[in-house]
């Protein structure tokens, strides 16, 4: 009876001692199955986050969306958020572009997290279950997104290169000067010589052109009927003439249909106002008396 006891004994032993050995062998690949699992629902999430902010330059390109200044990473939250996992030679870049006045905002590094993305874009079109705590460093205009997950960098750039402030876009030049720029002397006919500037690489698909008393932009309708002007370059040069009308607000109103970095757009110009007069003058006569 003894003996049994101390066989049981012995089996319970080595029982604890297989369970103590294979939990020391599966518990590391298990943790390693776990974290392989998160990371890479962090990538997708970091996709989604991209897509965000492809997006968002878009409408930057179309001037529907300015990135709120509030949300630009400060010196102290990119040490202490990002420090880890970025050189000191990126964190300089960021430091730099972001703390210079000439740059613009879409140009700059953003701290984004789920309430920033609500606030920024609503729920149009948004960043869904972001995970609670996780923030990311992104810039719109170089596409950047970056996430600390657990002291490792995950970004949607290749690791190599490194992080630094995306090129300015050569947007497409267009500009137009009139000469003279308005007349509030009365004339019977008056006449202005517009002036076009356009960049080299800027393409010109149309320019349309009306005389109108309208201070306010006139409907897009109006300029699809308005005379159109071809051959426009730069330096190109048209005079105009404006007559058989009459009023002190005569405005010259130019469309010009062009190419802005692989987007169509339109941009309008007024002149100041022309006093134009072809009212034929008139008299009242009364006779008294006739004399014969």
């Amino acid at each position: 009876m003894t003996n049994d006891k101390g066989i049981s004994m012995i089996s319970l032993i080595i029982t604890i001692l297989l369970i103590i050995i294979l939990a020391a062998i599966t518990a590391p690949i298990l943790s390693s199955i776990i974290n392989d699992s998160l990371e890479a629902d962090a990538k997708v999430e970091l996709a989604n986050v991209q897509a965000v902010v492809e997006n968002a330059k878009t409408l930057i390109m179309t001037e529907k969306f300015i990135p709120n200044e509030d949300y630009i990473i400060s010196n102290d939250e990119l040490i202490s958020k990002f420090g880890p996992v970025l050189s000191s030679d990126e964190i300089d870049w960021i430091e730099d572009v972001n703390n210079d006045p000439t740059k613009q905002a879409p140009y700059k590094y953003y701290l984004m997290n789920q309430d920033a993305f609500k606030d920024e874009f609503g729920s149009e079109f948004n960043v869904k279950g972001i995970r609670e705590n996780r923030e990311y460093l992104i810039n719109y205009m170089d596409g950047l997104v970056v996430v600390n997950y657990n002291g490792s960098r995950i970004t949607n750039k290749i690791e190599e290169d490194p992080i630094k402030p995306a090129e300015q876009l050569v947007r497409g030049q267009v500009d137009v000067k009139f000469s003279p720029d308005g007349n509030s002397e009365w004339a019977r006919q008056q006449s202005t010589t517009m002036v076009f500037s356009v960049g080299d690489d800027t393409t010109i698909y149309g320019v349309n052109y009306m005389w109108s008393e309208e201070i306010n932009e006139p409907d897009s309708s109006a300029f699809d009927s308005a005379p159109v002007l071809s051959g426009v370059a730069n330096g190109t040069t048209q005079t105009f003439e404006l007559q058989d009308k009459t009023g002190n607000g005569w405005f010259l109103w130019v469309r010009v249909d062009y190419d802005d970095v692989g987007i169509r757009r339109t941009k309008t110009f007024r002149s100041n106002a022309f006093f134009i007069d072809n009212i034929k003058p008139s008299a009242d006569f009364s006779v008294d008396e006739i004399h014969r």
